[in-house]
């Protein structure tokens, strides 16, 4: 599937937008045209980071927002109720010990979540096939947003005064190896770099995420209300 950005059915001060900027390609998957439909209106629904823990569907990620560390313990020295068990020896083997981090600050996170590009493309056509492959199990009902920095920009705007928004790919990682170099401004808070991170085995996904950071008591999900996008956006029947 590639996508031809100068004979979208967009405004032309879009594509023009588009043809100097560059295209900051977003894809949104939905299981329903009804949901389609009310994100294309501009009601944007953010779930709790949190809840995607136990959804028991596709975005389901025992892992979800957690700081997950998995070493080798051999020679390790463990206590459990204060009695000390032995390391084990060369000749009964090796084994793993896990170890998983949930900051008390995610409480307060909501993801929207996307594929898209790891970085904007003034490349007049885009091949989105590996992206349409790999996220078609969450509907096969796609909203692209070629220009998603403009979708970023409303966002904030609709947001409250004490909500943070923060927007990024998502940084996959081998939990077996030691954490990765901290590349962003929000890495020096913990609970928000992990709201950007997951396990490797989710790479071909190539998420894109937005987070919002709100304070009220925790909910299953919240909602941002912007302007419709079908000026910036449009849906794709992908069929699954």
């Amino acid at each position: 599937m590639r996508i031809d950005f100068s004979s979208l059915a967009l405004p032309p001060e879009t594509i023009e937008r588009l043809r100097e900027q560059g295209a900051m390609l977003l894809l949104r998957f939905f299981s329903k045209a009804e949901y389609a439909d009310e994100f294309m209106a501009g009601r944007i629904r953010f779930g709790h980071l949190l809840g995607y823990r136990d959804t028991g569907e596709a975005r389901e990620d025992a892992n979800e927002g957690a700081r997950v560390e998995v070493g080798d313990f051999q020679n390790a020295v463990l206590w459990v109720g204060g009695i000390q068990l032995l390391p084990l020896s060369a000749d009964q083997g090796r084994g793993t010990l896990t170890s998983k981090l949930t900051y008390p600050e995610s409480e307060f996170l909501y993801v929207c979540s996307f594929a898209g590009l790891r970085e904007s493309s003034c490349a007049p056509t885009v091949d989105v096939a590996h992206l349409v492959k790999e996220n078609k199990k969450f509907g096969g009902k796609c909203v692209i947003i070629p220009d998603g920095l403009t979708f970023f920009q409303r966002l904030v705007e609709a947001a409250k005064d004490e909500d943070r928004l923060f927007a990024g790919p998502v940084e996959y990682h081998d939990p077996t190896a030691s954490t990765a170099t901290e590349q962003r401004l929000w890495d020096k808070k913990p609970h928000l770099r992990y709201a950007f991170r997951k396990t490797r085995d989710y790479q071909p996904e190539q998420e894109y995420r937005i987070v919002l950071e709100r304070k009220p008591p925790r909910k299953k999900e919240m909602y941002l209300h912007v302007p419709p996008l079908s000026d910036i956006a449009y849906v794709k029947d992908i069929g699954i």
